[in-house]
């Protein structure tokens, strides 16, 4: 009887083993395709298109864009939205 526990012991232990390893390798390959298709296509994309999401050639200290707000009439930002 000992023998039978410990053979099944074994066994769920060796199937727990080896679905930790399977789950690990569909991680790395899912995440690996959906960081690839994401990054990827959108690098693809903004070569082909010429955009440039940070510009960076700026000589200034600080990437905050000025947005005049002192510009606008006071009841504007009473009603935004």
């Amino acid at each position: 009887m000992v023998r039978i526990k410990n053979m099944v012991n074994e066994f769920k232990q060796g199937f727990s083993d080896y679905f930790l390893n399977i789950n690990v390798i569909i991680n790395i390959l899912l995440l690996s395709l959906v960081y690839l298709s994401g990054v990827g296509l959108t690098t693809l994309l903004s070569r082909l298109l010429k955009k440039k999401f940070i510009n960076s050639k700026t000589k200034r200290k600080t990437y905050w864009n000025n947005l005049n707000l002192k510009k606008e009439e006071l009841n504007r930002y009473y009603r935004q939205f």
